[in-house]
């Protein structure tokens, strides 16, 4: 997958492509069964797949559950290959906003379509659950460590604080 260089987007033009077309793909249902119940489960992934990917390795070789997981696996590998591009570029939290942007437009595809949302199935939507998780773990680490240091800050033992007076002063509870 190809994804532009443009650091300051929003929504990712090629991933909101690719999930266009997926939706659009899922009209053609009827002939994608007959072909992928001839193909084994993961045999369409390449051998080097982006950190985060997490291949589905169970059930069965029932042509609609394959489906399932061909467009899982397809939203799922190129959401990570979006978040290998961009992580370098962009703060963690930034990333993060950016994936929920994303799947935000991922979600609303899903609301208005049917047929996408029916062939992911139960697992599928689970995976693009996983994925909103994941990308709002990134867009909170921030705020979730200054919270942690906040608490433990304002957490008195006994009758003293954690930290001593002279390191509230200097700031050192807030420190990053």
């Amino acid at each position: 997958m190809v994804v532009g260089d443009n650091v300051n987007e929003t929504l990712n033009n090629t991933f909101m492509s690719l999930i266009s077309r997926t939706n659009k793909m899922c009209q053609f249902q009827e002939y994608q069964l007959k072909i992928i119940s001839t193909m084994k489960n993961g045999s369409w992934l390449p051998a080097s797949k982006p950190p985060g990917f997490q291949e589905v390795r169970m059930g069965s070789n029932e042509p609609t559950f394959l489906l399932s997981v061909f467009y899982g696996d397809l939203i799922e590998y190129n959401f990570f290959q979006l978040e290998r591009k961009y992580k370098p570029k962009m703060s963690e939290e930034d990333l993060g906003v950016f994936l929920l942007f994303n799947l935000d437009e991922l979600q609303i595809l899903l609301d208005n379509s049917g047929q996408l949302k029916q062939v992911l199935g139960h697992t599928g939507l689970q995976r693009v659950d996983r994925m909103k998780k994941k990308a709002m773990e990134k867009a909170t680490a921030e705020w979730t460590r200054m919270t942690t240091k906040l608490m433990q800050a304002s957490t008195k033992q006994g009758d003293t604080f954690n930290l001593t007076s002279k390191e509230l002063e200097r700031g050192e509870a807030f420190q990053i």
